[in-house]
């Protein structure tokens, strides 16, 4: 059932919801969105509504267990799931606005656009988002790359690139004057 795995991720990101609040539903939607794109087993649907990817199925959920929910007896996450829950910590705070924001470009780079280039993402979470600021934008774009970033992105050339920029970096600041 999906609401183990969805109790397993707000127990261990210590997210106790209210299913009254807006915006408590609405940070469990963006988590659970999240989850599923970081691979954590999560199979609800996702469609595009104001505020980011939302699931109706999961919205049903959340009102049919609203109990388990808010008493957040969850079961321990496994070591896979602790790793995707400790990324997703570590790219974004728990937060409303920031989740929507992720949640949304991320939607829009990997559902919605996944061939477009940044700046064409950027811009149609400007028009989606027109009430974020430029700087919420940024930070919404920032966050979804680090959320998508994969390790093996980092080839052995660009390990020894990123090195070298490391060194050259350390040594500029050790070489000023105090």
């Amino acid at each position: 059932m999906a609401t183990d795995e969805i109790l397993t991720a707000l127990g261990y990101l210590r997210f106790a919801p209210n299913i009254d609040s807006q915006d408590d539903r609405i940070v469990i939607q963006k988590i659970t969105y999240l989850l599923k794109k970081l691979g954590f087993g999560i199979n609800f649907k996702f469609e595009r509504r104001s505020r980011g990817p939302y699931s109706m199925n999961l919205d049903k959920e959340m009102w049919m267990y609203r109990d388990e929910y808010e008493m957040l007896q969850s079961p321990k996450p496994t070591d896979t799931q602790k790793r995707i829950l400790n990324h997703l910590k570590e790219s974004v705070p728990i937060e409303v606005s920031r989740l929507e924001g992720a949640a949304s470009a991320v939607y829009l780079m990997e559902d919605a656009y996944p061939k477009m280039d940044e700046s064409g993402i950027k811009e149609k979470l400007r028009i989606w988002k027109e009430n974020f600021s430029e700087e919420q934008l940024t930070i919404s774009m920032n966050d979804a790359k680090k959320l998508m970033f994969k390790e093996e992105y980092v080839t052995p050339e660009l390990k020894n690139e990123l090195s070298a920029w490391m060194r050259l970096g350390s040594a500029v600041v050790l070489s000023q004057p105090a």
